[in-house]
């Protein structure tokens, strides 16, 4: 997690989009989903010289859509909505010329769908569609890895009570985080595996396990961290290309009444008393 913006629960994603594009690169290519097609957000990312694949909106119009293949059109500046700075839309060019790529996903086990997506690679024989469908298919991870820090780092609920703690709590779980996949990155390059492959359930279960009291010992610390590396990246997940297991629980929530008010003043329901 090289960055992330915060804000409140109603501010869109791609307004925070716009505070992380200074953590950008030129030469770098930005794979993202239908929320961020947005036409300045285009002008934005090619000022910096990064390029995009990011998925068309539903509300956009193209001129024309092919069954397979990619096509280019120009599009032209829109008009200036109450969202958008005075300052951010002038001095922005007139047309954008962007390239739509439509390719079919008949995958067993998934619903068969046609795909367009917007991208700034131009060139059909350096950049062909079928790379540019591979490439908008990884996009896929940033949900697990949204799932990884949710569920196994706990972090699907917030527990501060003011704004202060909040962000405490979030630089926390970064920090977490990244230190779980700075493990994660080391292992994988030190025994030659790929890093895609390795668990990161896994890598924090080993870690909780038994790493803190073996590294507590000064003398045997070099000797747990190589065995520690050792175990996570033998710990790999199996390939398993076009996996589709929807979430489910297992276990059924019991059938209390919510606490909607103060322990102290909550009653119990009348269809709950003891007769």
């Amino acid at each position: 997690m090289l960055a992330f913006a915060q804000g409140i629960w109603k501010t869109h994603d791609l307004t925070l989009a716009r505070q992380l594009l200074s953590a950008l690169h030129a030469g770098e290519v930005l794979v993202a989903d239908r929320a961020y097609c947005g036409w300045l957000f285009f002008v934005q990312l090619l000022g910096q010289s990064v390029d995009f694949v990011i998925r068309l909106h539903p509300s956009r119009t193209v001129r024309q859509r092919r069954r397979n293949g990619s096509w280019q059109e120009t599009w032209a500046k829109p008009k200036r909505t109450a969202g958008h700075a005075v300052l951010d839309w002038q001095g922005q060019p007139e047309t954008v010329t962007v390239r739509l790529v439509q390719f079919r996903i008949e995958a067993r086990g998934f619903r068969t769908r046609n795909i367009v997506v917007v991208t700034s690679l131009l060139d059909e024989k350096e950049f062909p569609d079928s790379a540019i469908a591979e490439l908008y298919g990884l996009r896929w991870q940033i949900e697990l890895h949204y799932r990884q820090i949710k569920t196994n780092l706990a972090l699907d609920v917030l527990r501060g009570l003011s704004p202060a703690i909040i962000k405490r709590e979030l630089w926390m779980h970064a920090l977490a985080y990244n230190l779980v996949r700075a493990l994660m990155l080391e292992s994988a390059l030190t025994h030659a595996v790929p890093v895609a492959r390795l668990s990161f359930k896994g890598t924090l279960d080993a870690l909780q396990a038994w790493a803190e009291p073996a590294l507590s010992v000064r003398r045997y610390r070099g000797h747990a961290r190589r065995t520690l590396m050792a175990r996570v990246a033998a710990d790999q997940v199996p390939f398993r290309p076009g996996r589709h297991e929807p979430r489910a629980r297992k276990r059924r929530p019991k059938a209390y009444q919510l606490l909607t008010r103060p322990r102290h003043s909550m009653r119990v329901a009348a269809s709950r008393r003891p007769r």
